[in-house]
């Protein structure tokens, strides 16, 4: 009884962290230059459609995304 609760919060830690990382890793970067750097990040998905292989979206490519959600670094 207290293994599987133990396990279920551990479970449900790690699920939470995934979530939260995955969001700051880009799906796709684009190197245009050594000051023009692009970064696609898709929308924030839940750990548990990763793992189970969810749909995944088609990446706009470097043309269509508007300037003003380009990150530069």
């Amino acid at each position: 009884m207290m293994q599987d609760t133990i396990l279920s919060l551990g479970k449900d830690s790690v699920r939470h962290f995934v979530d939260f990382m995955m969001q700051y890793i880009p799906k796709e970067t684009y190197v245009k230059s050594t000051s023009l750097v692009i970064n696609i990040f898709d929308k924030p998905v839940q750990a548990a459609k990763i793992l189970e292989g969810g749909p995944e979206e088609d990446a706009a490519a470097p043309e269509d995304i508007p300037e003003s959600e380009m990150t530069h670094t």
